[in-house]
């Protein structure tokens, strides 16, 4: 059976569709749509028209249809250097520069006379010093008291801002980040010092990803506007979920991490955490969680990327495994750690619940969500040492239905634990 891949192609001053349909011996490839892409002279600047790119992309998506093709995949190529603007609402903050544009005239003298030394540059990044490279578009923008850039959330390079704009998702690939003058090759990823000269930081740009890695699916409204349904794919590793698999394949099921601290419920890592804190009996983790790793995608996709069901998912299999070994003999419910009213509105849902959900289904205690509540959210733990996680979260829970949990024995779920400060706040609120 053939498979058929879309490639978009964009060039400075045009841009095309390519098919390429792969039979098992030979690739045949055929251009599939070509337009243009006029360069917007407009206040005294020139813009790329992003949103007309993503529409002649969707034009293509819709020719796909109608032609009755299932695709593989779609990759997206373009120019280097030049970059778009996202808010926290996900919407363009205006239209991205041109790197023709002027504005950039005499932009590495400015640099180098008052932010970083040339060579302490080329050190960092090793390609060629060129006005219009990323650095120095940001640098001029900056000093120019770019109003989109002061309200940034998202930076994202030209095929980046599409792929968000087609699938939610903000990366930084790692070859256009190449570009920018601002990815340092011995890191493997954009240098912290170069951002901050020109008041940036990492977490303003998408998680750096390679050439050929799968990043997303189209998004519903994509989807309805094409006609193209996207396939279930893995969450760890990306590829196509099988009719009876759900969330995860059984291969990547097979390879996760996991502990077995439910084998040893009381003598285990996680449980000593607890230790001399609270009175526990038993406590386990389902794998471990390592940032960035394949199996990271999964409490990655739960927290950032609306995909409450993986936390139901993730409940199931849990409790399944967990079950054989009578961990939750004598339980007589579930309190899943509250979530902020506010960070909870943001997400949509509380990812902790969800998780219990699952363990709900299978096991047939009852959550008791009701019984306690967080008062505010004082940031994320990510990132924070095992002080300052205990100071985040000190007095922030309050029992706020003590009748549901009077002389109980309850069973807690938090999605990610690392010192325990979290759970031992909550469980100190509820012994109350």
């Amino acid at each position: 059976m053939s498979t058929h891949y879309l490639a978009v192609d964009l060039g400075a001053t045009s841009g095309r569709t390519v098919l390429a349909t792969f039979d098992g011996t030979r690739i045949a490839m055929r251009e599939f749509t070509r337009f243009e892409n006029p360069q917007l002279p407009l206040g005294g600047h020139i813009f790329w028209n992003l949103p007309h790119l993503y529409n002649e992309v969707l034009r293509a998506l819709r020719q796909v249809k109608a032609e009755g093709i299932t695709l593989q995949s779609i990759g997206i190529d373009t120019w280097g250097c030049d970059f778009a603007f996202f808010g926290k609402d996900g919407q363009l903050l205006g239209l991205p520069y041109c790197y023709r544009d002027s504005h950039t005239d005499g932009a590495m003298e400015r640099y180098f006379a008052d932010r970083m030394p040339q060579q302490e540059v080329y050190d960092r990044t090793g390609i060629q010093l060129m006005p219009f490279n990323s650095l120095f578009q940001l640098d001029t923008l900056r000093r120019n008291g770019c109003i989109a850039l002061q309200h940034v959330d998202k930076i994202l390079f030209m095929p980046d801002a599409l792929i968000y704009m087609l699938a939610g998702e903000a990366v930084c690939e790692y070859t256009v980040a190449s570009t920018s003058q601002m990815l340092n090759p011995r890191s493997g990823d954009l240098d912290p010092a170069l951002l901050e000269t020109v008041g940036l930081s990492r977490n303003q740009f998408g998680r750096l990803v390679q050439p050929g890695e799968q990043v997303g699916t189209l998004t519903p409204q994509v989807q309805a506007a094409t006609g193209l349904v996207s396939p279930r794919l893995c969450v760890v590793c990306g590829q196509r979920l099988s009719v009876t698999e759900e969330v995860i394949c059984a291969r990547c099921n097979l390879h996760l991490p996991r502990t077995g601290y439910h084998q040893n419920a009381y003598e285990n890592e996680m449980a000593k955490l607890f230790w001399g804190q609270i009175p526990i009996e038993r406590a386990t983790a389902f794998f471990f969680y390592e940032a960035h790793s394949e199996p990271a995608n999964l409490i990655y996709e739960l927290k950032y990327k609306n995909h409450p069901e993986i936390g139901e998912t993730i409940g199931r299999m849990v409790a399944m495994e967990v079950q054989r070994s009578g961990f939750f003999d004598g339980i007589d419910g579930i309190v899943p750690i509250p979530l902020a009213r506010k960070r909870e509105r943001q997400r949509g849902y509380n990812q902790s619940l969800e998780i219990a959900r699952g363990v709900s289904e299978v096991t047939g205690l009852p959550i008791l969500d009701t019984a306690v509540r967080r008062k505010s959210f004082e940031g994320s733990q990510t990132n924070k040492g095992r002080w300052e996680r205990n100071e985040n979260v000190e007095s922030v829970f309050v029992l706020h239905d003590p009748s549901v949990v009077h002389d109980r024995h309850l069973l807690m779920i938090d999605d990610v634990v690392t010192t325990g400060a979290t759970v031992i706040a909550c469980a100190k609120e509820l012994l109350q």
